[in-house]
């Protein structure tokens, strides 16, 4: 299970094997503690939850929780790799780990700012409708021939600089992905018809 496509996976595989390089100190620790990859991807969950839940005045905290969350996401696969225990259940995990930051700091963002609630509800939407799009066509194997921008770590890093410059940065950022990840959708949508209406067609 992956969501990325095809002209973007060259990319990825070469970005995740200069992560599991930066990583293997920390893999190795976990294998000798026996800690598997489904423990740090729950670990990570409960980081991220735990930040999103701090008050504003503990910004500090909140932002060294979300950077582990980030880190342990990016173990966690290293982890299943190395170990040889990569699964679909695994990479549905992974997945489900990873695109929940974006949609739980878009919520939290609008008490430790705050943003606009309409906007952080209407991006955490598109944003998670456009990544089962993404995993929908790569399943079953529909060719996307374009990369799709993923924002996370920007997301992250505009977060971060709104409560530091006083100023709501995040909400116009989320109004401009918002837009983004609308026509992304159309497209999609527009892609995935036009593979089922020629496969009628034959």
């Amino acid at each position: 299970m992956d969501y990325f496509n095809a002209s973007e996976r060259e990319g990825q595989l070469r970005f995740a094997s200069k992560r599991d390089r930066m990583f293997k100190p920390i893999v190795t620790l976990l294998i000798r503690l026996n800690i598997t990859p489904n423990q740090v991807s729950a670990f990570g969950v409960a980081l991220l939850l735990a930040g999103a839940a701090c008050p504003a005045r503990l910004f500090p905290l909140m932002m060294v929780l979300v950077s582990l969350y980030v880190v342990s996401d990016g173990i966690d696969g290293c982890l299943a790799r190395v170990t040889g225990k990569t699964s679909e259940g695994g990479s549905l995990v992974d997945i489900v780990v990873d695109q929940a930051g974006p949609v739980i700091i878009a919520a939290a963002s609008t008490i430790h700012i705050p943003t606009m609630p309409s906007l952080a509800v209407l991006f955490s939407n598109l944003y998670l409708i456009t990544i089962g799009l993404i995993l929908y066509v790569n399943n079953k194997d529909i060719e996307v021939k374009f990369t799709i921008f993923r924002i996370k770590y920007l997301f992250y890093i505009c977060y971060a600089l709104s409560f530091i410059i006083k100023f709501d940065i995040l909400s116009y950022f989320m109004g401009l992905a918002s837009i983004y990840y609308a026509i992304i959708i159309v497209i999609l949508l527009n892609i995935v018809c036009r593979h089922y209406d020629a496969k009628s067609k034959q």
